[in-house]
Order: C-alpha cells, then structure tokens, then sequence
C-alpha cells in the first residue's frame, strides 16, 4: 500500500459485515518501538542467561560433555524450527484480521506442528543422523529428544501469536522465567551430575528442555482460553483470511523459505561438529549463539513491524521511520560492541575458548548489518505476500554457506566458518539493498487484503466514513501502475 492521502476507508478482501472500525491512532507513536524494544529486551535477557548456561557448564563439565550437550540441543532446536511450518510469520501476518475464525486457525495450526515435528524427529533419528550425540545412549533419551521437538517448535511459535494478540510485553516475562529456571535447574543438577561425562549430558538437556515445556502450557493454556476468545468476541464477523488456496501458497512458500534461512541459522554448528570434532564445536557454540540472538534481535523488530502494519496500515510512513532507527541502533551498535568486547565475553568461558573463538565471532559480528538488510527485504516481502521470491534469495544464501564452510573447515579451522557466513550475507545485502531502499523511500508497501470500498456501498457504511474515529488505508495512487 502507499502512504495514504485521505481517510477512505477500506475493506479486508474477502471479509464479512461492515468494514472494521480501528482505534484512534492520530498523533499517537508507532507500537513498534515499544513492542520492539520488549521482544529484544526478551531477546538480550535470554542471550545473556544462555550465555551464562553455558559458562557455568564449561565450568562444571568436561569440553566433550558441553559439545555433545550443546550437539544435540542444536539439533532438536534445528529440527523444531523446520517443524513449526514458519506458522509464526504466517499468525503474525494474519492472526489479527482472522476475526471469528481464530480459534480454530490457531488449532489447526498447532495441531500440524506436533504432527510434522514427530514426524521430523522420527526420520532424523531412523536415518542415524544423532549418532554424533546419542550412540549408545538408552532409549528413554531417544524418546526425550523425540518428544522436545514438538515443544520447542510451539514455544518458537507462540511468541508471535501473543505479538499477533498485541502482547508483546508478554513475551519478556515469559523467556526470562525459562531462562531462569533453565539456570536454577542446573545448578540444582550440577552436584549430582559431575561423576561422568555419560551422566552429565543427560543433565544439561533436562535443565534446558523442561522450563521450555512449562512455558509451553502456560502461555497456551492462556491463549485459548483467553486471548483467542477475547479475540473472537471482539471481531465477530470480520476475518480477512485469505481464501484457503492461497493461504497454503503462502505458508508453503514461507516454510521453504524459512527452511533455507533455518539451514544458514543452524546447521554450521553439526557440521562443524562432523568435521572437526566436539572440541571446535564447543568453541563455536556461544558466537554462533550470538548470531542467533542478534538475527532474534532484528526480527523481534521485523515481527513488531508486521504486527503493526497489518493492524494499521494508514500509519505506514511512521512504522517505517520507528523501525529503520531501532533497527540500525541495534546491528551497528552491537557490531561495535562484539568487535571491542569479543575477547572479554568469551573469557568468560575460559581463556581457551577466547583463544580460539575471538576472530570468529568478530567476522560474525560485522556480518550483522548485512543480515539487517536481508530480514528487511523479508518482512516487506511478506508483508505483500511475495513469499516465492524469499525461497529463491535463502536457498542461495544456504547453498553458498554449507558449500563454503564445508569446503574451507577442515583446512582452516573454525574461523573459516566465519569468513564465508561474512562474505554470504554481504553479498545477499548488495542485491537486495537497492529494492530495499526504493520502497522504504517511497513508503510503497501494499497488503493485497485492503481494497477500496466501492461506490456503492451500505448507509452504515458511509456513516463510518464520515466518522472522525475511523482512519484506515487510502488507495492513494493506486491506481497507478506500478512495476512487479
């Protein structure tokens, strides 16, 4: 949509009743600032505690006990995030305009979570692919990583539907209490379990899963049985969900699109591990950690901005400006930051791991601004619903990356990893940055929901458009052609 002239009025494509009144926003600041800054708070809080997870590990166990630990934790992550479908980009797209039809598109949602992750799980471990981290183990621990899948990937999923819901402050409280469960549980675990590396492993994952599967029922025992219904109750007839054909289409080319990005995110590590053994791994956990959590950073952003844009899309130009100065603070900041302070964080682990890891996390960190560019062209691309495009822009960018790594590790070391991640998100950025700034200057971003309400519309209907509380998208120049 362009930036609005007017106060036409308009009408969710597809949609039932009359066309949906929206609160009063004249004069009043972008929420993506401040549900921005509450994920990313949620964000760095639960950085900070997993990096001291893992510290107080390296200390309390041996470096093959922590590799294999963080292995296998990488793994079920990996394969959770494959497994949620990317529905988190797809109930923050759409959960707000899913009017009396949330209930159940939350459900359906869910229930084909569960249902993939197993069925992910259960090929990942018939193909003997965690026999880096499991051989040998009994088989209660093959059901336990089985069964972690499917709660990790709904804990993934569910910090966007409370941001869908606008409960965005939620989300901080919720990560902080798994962050400090997680701590609490392993230091409970730590006198217990320091008589062996094979007790040991077993102990580290119970400290990390558990607080995550409590979290889990909570969260959602509150969202069906009150946000979702409060939703409903609100929204009785609208829903602007697209017709369910193109719906598919859509979380299809999101979750290919998602996979490629979920194989830059996460597969490094294990193969890492497969290379050069448990000890690298080990050394490339907490700044590959880091560059999860910073790509978390800028998409807690990204999530706030959708939210925002889809529940009021007349205010774009101000979503745009709120989400261009948080954004930029937080890649350029922190690059400076890990640059100057990348020997000291990993010191904490021990002066091995800042030996080994220092230069890998600094060509990591100047990587961030680059990542910057490419989340952006995403959220735009979503936001139009122009999602193939996403699958073609990530499967090279993965492609590059394991080819690259795998290519250049077992001569080089683990700073190879680092120079080819820099040199595949730079040269993603440069061909999209153009495309990038030319919408974002022109405020040109279009959601195909919203149409302009035709001229023969209901008495109730121009009442509404004559009314000072109602402000929605202008047209503007739509009619202008513009280039696909």
């Amino acid at each position: 949509m362009s930036v609005p002239d007017g106060d036409v009025p308009t009408r969710p494509s597809g949609a039932e009743g009359p066309v949906p009144r929206r609160a009063k926003s004249a004069g009043r600041g972008s929420r993506v600032q401040l549900d921005g800054i509450a994920l990313m708070f949620s964000t760095a809080a639960t950085a900070a505690s997993s990096l001291l997870f893992w510290v107080v590990a390296a200390r309390s166990y041996s470096t093959a006990s922590v590799g294999l630990s963080s292995a296998e934790i990488n793994a079920f992550t990996m394969l959770a995030a494959f497994a949620q479908l990317n529905l988190l980009a797809t109930f923050l797209r759409f959960l707000a305009g899913s009017g009396n039809r949330a209930v159940r598109f939350l459900a359906t949602g869910y229930g084909a979570i569960v249902v993939v992750a197993l069925l992910f799980g259960g090929g990942y471990l018939a193909l003997g692919f965690s026999s880096g981290f499991l051989a040998g183990a009994p088989a209660w621990e093959y059901a336990v990583f089985l069964l972690a899948i499917p709660v990790f990937a709904v804990f993934v999923v569910q910090d966007g539907v409370l941001t869908a819901f606008a409960k965005a402050p939620w989300v901080p409280v919720e990560n902080l209490s798994v962050a400090v469960m997680r701590l609490a549980l392993l230091g409970l675990l730590i006198p217990v379990l320091t008589s062996g590396e094979n007790q040991s492993r077993p102990g580290i994952i119970a400290a990390w899963a558990i607080p995550t599967l409590l979290a889990v029922a909570v969260v959602n025992t509150a969202v069906f049985r009150r946000l979702a219904p409060a939703h409903v109750r609100r929204t009785p007839h609208a829903s602007s969900l697209p017709p369910r054909r193109e719906l598919l289409s859509y979380i299809a080319g999101q979750y290919l699109s998602n996979s490629m990005s979920n194989v830059i995110t996460y597969v490094p590590p294990l193969l890492v591990l497969h290379l050069l053994g448990p000890e690298a791994a080990a050394y490339v956990n907490v700044p590959w950690l880091i560059v999860v959590s910073t790509q978390t950073l800028l998409w807690n952003i990204g999530m706030s901005f959708v939210a925002e844009v889809t529940r009021s899309p007349e205010r774009l130009r101000v979503h745009i400006r709120s989400t261009l100065r948080l954004g930029g603070l937080v890649a350029l900041g922190w690059t400076v930051a890990l640059l100057a302070g990348a020997p000291l964080l990993l010191g904490l682990q021990g002066t091995d791991f800042a030996a080994e890891g220092t230069g890998l996390l600094r060509l990591l960190a100047l990587s961030f601004p680059c990542t910057a560019v490419v989340i952006m062209y995403q959220l735009i691309a979503s936001l139009e619903r122009r999602i193939w495009r996403l699958v073609v822009v990530n499967a090279i960018g993965a492609t590059a990356l394991l080819s690259g790594v795998e290519w250049l590790a077992a001569g080089r070391g683990i700073i190879a990893v680092g120079w080819v991640y820099l040199i595949v998100q730079a040269g993603l950025a440069l061909a999209l940055l153009p495309a990038v700034v030319v919408r974002l200057r022109r405020g040109d971003i279009r959601l195909p929901e919203y149409t302009q309400i035709p001229a023969n519309v209901p008495a109730e209907t121009e009442l509404l458009a004559n009314s000072a509380e109602v402000t929605a998208p202008s047209a503007g120049p739509a009619e202008r052609p513009r280039a696909r």
